[in-house]
């Protein structure tokens, strides 16, 4: 009993949340930038779930979108992963930093 309390909160208060604030995105925006972003979320989205979800055949109009949400999911993943490198290569020059200052100042360098 626990445990259907516990997911049908969980579910409720992430998923649905989620749902309902990708829904909701187009129209938060002040500006117009900001709610053509929004949009481009929100089309995005819908796109990519039909990648995902549907398993007809992708033929026509049908067809056009599966493609577009395969390119927004590429695309999404793409920055998503590049960002992950530049993350890691900034840890990389942080630690080398320590690295030659430490070594500057056993030297006497410094």
């Amino acid at each position: 009993m626990g445990t259907g309390a516990t997911l049908t909160t969980l579910f409720s208060s992430n998923v649905a949340n989620l749902i309902v604030n990708t829904a909701k995105a187009p129209f938060i925006g002040t500006g117009i930038v900001d709610q053509l972003s929004g949009l481009l979320l929100f089309v995005g989205t819908l796109l990519a779930l039909t990648y995902w979800i549907f398993t007809k055949e992708a033929t026509g109009l049908f067809g056009y979108g599966v493609r577009t949400g395969r390119w927004f999911l590429m695309i999404s993943i793409g920055y998503l992963y590049a960002e992950d490198v530049v993350w890691a290569q900034s840890l990389f020059v942080g630690a080398m930093e320590m690295v030659l200052l430490f070594i500057r100042q056993v030297m006497g360098l410094a």
